[in-house]
């Protein structure tokens, strides 16, 4: 049967078409180098060697703008770790352009692969090859992310599995444990690609804050949360929030001093970050009480729960408590604070405050106790934490007048709180 002329004339306009042959693994690698190095390429011709730090792209699918990671980014400077099985082998030319970091489509590249949105099929092979305990919990929390079936409750999920599985392991501090998994810089990478950071709504969430902020603060991803508080700060300052020590800012502040208490032995991080904050909220003109729940915070750390902690440094400890007297904290809390000054503690102000002198002063003496036990003693009736706090703060300052020989002040004091307050101390402390 002879063709037509019609057949002949469409098999000229279309190219012959053959199947393509198998490839094994050696071919498909030099496809991807090639698919790789092209896209590079032309990269480099489309943005040069000086792109800004931060690119911005639109989303085929919607008109959203994505910002792609950073060398500033901390999560783009620690996503390239987070995955050692995708990183080129040492002394490799990728790996000394992935040290420098200079590279814009280096960068293009990193923020695409270490997405963990793209990591299904993988993560099941590499838990059974790994001897840290966590990286099964990784390998299943990638897959749950690969197939859109992540939520935040199985986000806390996977972090408590995480940090159970450190407690469990050779770390003194937690935070050295936790910092080592990349847990954190998972879940980041994971509220980042799915759009939920944009919002910030996983914050009203509290144990997931508390306990995402322990592994950001471990991995040393805190400038992600320092982010989330200015765009917080500006929120509330936009819409006029006024009830400044329950705002979401205040929260999260709280949440990231505790963060820093949780993971290490010794506050002087917690007040730096204290600190710094304050410097955040001067520089957003925000009113100084969203510092007041860190500050209480932090001055329970410092008082209730200081022993076995090194003493921090003084200049740290008097910002400290300079900025107590600014958001005009509980004078319960000031007056504790002062005896646990790093260099020259003074039990004056928790006399005054505990017998009533610093309050009541201009009254008669009479009218003073009467005042005094109306006052903070029928608080401590009703305030169970109320009382805890006056009980150690009279512990503390009966233990401070006795080690400064000054018995007389010490028994008198311990009459007057047993007497109102029904104090049971130590027999060692009024013998």
């Amino acid at each position: 049967m002879q063709k037509s002329k019609a057949l002949s004339s469409l098999r000229n306009i279309f190219p012959p078409i053959h199947q393509p042959l198998p490839m094994n693994k050696n071919d498909t690698q030099r496809l991807l180098d090639a698919i790789k190095a092209s896209f590079r390429t032309q990269l480099d011709e489309e943005h040069g060697w000086t792109v800004p730090d931060r690119i911005k792209t639109l989303s085929p699918t919607n008109s959203d703008i994505t910002y792609l990671p950073s060398p500033a980014d901390p999560l783009a400077a620690n996503q390239i770790q987070s995955r050692s099985r995708l990183a080129p082998a040492a002394g490799s030319p990728a790996l000394q352009q992935q040290r420098h970091g200079t590279r814009p489509t280096d960068r293009h590249i990193h923020a695409i692969v270490n997405n963990p949105l793209f990591s299904a099929g993988e993560s099941t092979k590499i838990s059974t090859t790994s001897a840290a305990p966590w990286e099964a919990h990784k390998a299943i929390f990638e897959k749950a992310v690969a197939r859109g079936l992540m939520t935040i409750p199985r986000a806390q999920g996977f972090l408590m599995l995480v940090k159970y599985e450190v407690k469990k392991s050779k770390y003194l501090r937690l935070g050295d444990g936790l910092k080592e998994t990349g847990a954190g810089l998972l879940v980041l990478q994971w509220l980042r690609s799915s759009g939920q950071e944009r919002s910030l709504e996983f914050l009203s969430n509290q144990a997931f804050k508390r306990l995402l902020l322990q592994f950001v603060v471990a991995e040393g991803l805190e400038d992600v949360a320092w982010g989330w508080f200015e765009r917080l700060l500006k929120q509330e300052r936009i819409s006029g929030e006024a009830f400044k020590h329950e705002a979401a800012s205040a929260s999260l502040l709280g949440s990231l001093v505790q963060a820093r208490v949780a993971g290490l032995m010794e506050l002087e991080g917690a007040y730096a970050t204290l600190m710094r904050a304050e410097t955040i909220v001067k520089e957003n003109h925000a009113i100084p009480d969203v510092l007041y729940l860190a500050w209480t915070s932090l001055a329970w750390e410092t008082t209730l729960n200081s022993s076995h902690r090194p003493k921090p440094p003084v200049d740290l400890f008097n910002s400290f408590v300079a900025l107590g007297q600014t958001i005009q904290s509980r004078p319960l809390d000031r007056a504790h604070i002062n005896l646990h000054h790093p260099l020259s503690p003074s039990a004056k102000r928790a006399v005054e405050f505990l017998t009533g002198q610093d309050a009541f002063a201009r009254l008669p003496a009479n009218a003073r106790q009467m005042a005094w036990k109306e006052n903070w003693v029928r608080k401590a009736s009703k305030v169970e934490r109320y009382v805890h706090h006056l009980r150690f703060l009279g512990i503390d300052t009966i233990h401070h007048l006795l080690q400064a020989n000054e018995n007389e002040e010490a028994s008198r004091l311990w009459e007057l709180l047993d007497k109102h307050v029904g104090f049971i101390l130590p027999p060692k402390l009024i013998a």
